[in-house]
């Protein structure tokens, strides 16, 4: 199948629809071939966008093309050009990276950990640290033991993403990205629910513990 023919409306649309419909019916060697004719057109504009180089196309190439196989499944099915949407999606995540790259300039990773070690630094900033840490890990424990296993093998063990997928036995490594999606979203919920309740803990405490200073027993 020729992806820039179908990209130009010519004759291999049939073929793109066979794909979508075999996805959306569960079959997982059509949502493999789905995945791949996505790819490469996504690749390029990622590039084209990002750079060739950017460290970061690649991932922003596999978490749109799962993107694009999670709404087909949410939605059931998809009325046009899959290969037209798909790049959009792909150019929507590039923005979003680029601005948040604005916003949240990285710094490298030794002059962070000099100024963790400083031995200036206020006691207040490590006790600080060390809360947000535990809140962390308490997020992190919520969750199940294949996505602990991910988001560890992925980003303190930094295990290949070929790797992850065998220790997984995921069937395709947009899989292993789709489930990262997933653990990620799902430790961000946990941790939301963890700050609700410390806030709502921080603005009730002096009720009950107001007796407790009045009293001397």
């Amino acid at each position: 199948m020729q992806s820039d023919a179908y990209l130009e409306g010519g004759s291999s649309h049939d073929r793109w629809d066979d794909l979508v419909a075999r996805h959306l019916a569960g079959d997982h060697t059509g949502t493999e071939e789905l995945a791949r004719e996505l790819d490469p057109a996504l690749r390029t504009a990622a590039r084209g966008m990002l750079g060739a180089d950017d460290r970061d196309a690649d991932d922003v190439v596999s978490e749109s093309v799962v993107a694009v196989l999670d709404y087909l499944r949410r939605q059931g099915s998809f009325d046009g050009n899959l290969l037209v949407f798909g790049i959009a999606v792909t150019r929507n995540r590039c923005r979003n990276l680029q601005v948040w790259r604005q916003r949240r300039p990285q710094v490298p990773l030794e002059s962070l950990t000099d100024w963790l070690a400083h031995p200036g630094r206020n006691p207040l900033d490590a006790l600080v640290d060390r809360e947000r840490l535990e809140l962390l890990q308490e997020a992190l424990n919520r969750l199940g033991p294949e996505c602990r296993e991910l988001l560890r093998a992925w980003y303190l063990e930094g295990v290949a993403v070929e790797e992850i997928r065998r220790r997984l036995g995921l069937r395709s490594i947009q899989g292993v990205y789709y489930r990262r999606t997933r653990c990620l979203e799902k430790a961000g919920e946990s941790l939301n629910d963890l700050l609700s309740g410390c806030s709502s803990h921080a603005g009730t405490r002096p009720a009950h513990e107001s007796p407790k200073e009045g009293s001397h027993e």
